[in-house]
């Protein structure tokens, strides 16, 4: 990657962001959420009132996240047949509408896609059994409907979870207990879902402690959190979304080879589970690291994620996120759920 294209994956200075809330429909922009491909090409912004500078680069980020994985190409959106699920009578403001529209993937008009890519994965020697055809259709969609592609990405994704979470990490049935990580890591993440409601993954950056964590816990806690949002997730909904609180942090908890290795994990093991992404209380001695993170995320992903400034923080949230299960701390009236408390009627439950 050149130095080109790690400059045009930056954002805005402040000023700019301010300049084109204002200038731009609100409606666009979640009133204040401002979504970071609109910036594609703006130089790195700095929060005024705090003069902490941004962190060092490490010498070795570029080579961690090269051998972690290749980045997916962004669909085209025209190859994609989507079902939309609008909620209160397809209102702009429901809690279920979210810049990325279409939540359900259709496998109609993709039926020889799939069986040439189910062809393809049994002749490696995997097993579909028990795999639906829409988890296989989102490993099409991220690879832009190759069928080599995909049915490589997916036998590797079929691999990598074989070896990377072993076979009692798990529950073995409900009410067994849950997975064991250490309790500093644990601590910044809480999952709030609710019946038929979008579950959102919450992390308070503040109590994660880069230089006590451990990768390869950190990862598979990835894993973790994101199988358990998909378990709790309705019938009719197969996205989650995700809150990364940055209000008090410190050098201490900024973690760049932790956020690469999950963002790419995330792109190749999860495709098309993401709907939404937002960056609340973002100070400026995050911008260093995200300098850092930000080449390693594809244009598709990029276009889910929204920076919200504080003053309009509660209102935007509520557009997306019904009272009762938005945190108080945002404006809601529901409490921080801790992830392993979180009750979850199909739990444990086959992954894909």
């Amino acid at each position: 990657m050149s130095m080109a294209d790690v400059e045009s994956a930056s954002i805005p200075m402040e000023s700019s962001l301010a300049a084109t809330w204002q200038e731009s429909d609100s409606s666009s922009y979640h009133n204040g959420a401002v979504p970071l491909a609109k910036f594609a090409s703006e130089p790195t912004p700095r929060i005024t009132g705090d003069d902490d500078e941004p962190n060092d680069v490490d010498d070795d980020e570029a080579a961690l996240a090269a051998a972690l994985a290749e980045s997916s190409p962004s669909p085209s959106p025209s190859q994609v047949s989507r079902s939309t699920t609008s909620g209160s009578g397809g209102s702009s403001r429901s809690h279920r509408s979210l810049d990325d529209a279409g939540d359900q993937l259709s496998v109609a008009g993709h039926e020889a896609d799939m069986e040439k890519m189910r062809a393809a994965i049994t002749a490696a020697g995997i097993s579909l059994e028990g795999v639906s055809e829409l988890t296989l259709l989102r490993f099409l969609v991220a690879r832009s409907f190759n069928i080599d592609r995909a049915s490589t990405m997916y036998i590797e994704h079929r691999k990598w979870r074989a070896t990377f979470i072993p076979p009692d990490f798990y529950p073995a049935r409900a009410g067994d207990p849950e997975p064991q990580f250490p309790p500093a890591l644990m601590a910044s993440v809480s999952l709030q879902c609710a019946p038929g409601e979008r579950s959102w993954a919450i992390c308070r950056l503040r109590y994660h402690d880069a230089y006590q964590r451990k990768l390869d816990e950190l990862l598979k806690s990835v894993v973790y959190t994101m199988d358990k949002a998909i378990a709790s997730l309705p019938p009719d909904l197969h996205k989650f979304g995700v809150i990364f609180d940055l209000q008090g942090v410190a050098y201490k908890n900024m973690d760049s080879r932790g956020g690469i290795a999950s963002l790419i994990l995330l792109q190749n093991q999860f495709p098309e589970r993401l709907a939404k992404l937002f960056f609340i209380h973002v100070p400026s001695i995050f911008w260093g690291v995200w300098k850092i993170v930000c080449p390693f995320i594809d244009p598709y992903t990029k276009k889910k994620i929204s920076f919200v400034e504080d003053r309009h923080l509660t209102r935007t949230l509520l557009e997306v996120i019904p009272p009762h299960v938005l945190p108080s701390a945002y404006g809601g009236s529901a409490d921080f759920v801790p992830l392993k408390d979180v009750p979850v009627s199909n739990w444990p439950h086959p992954t894909d």
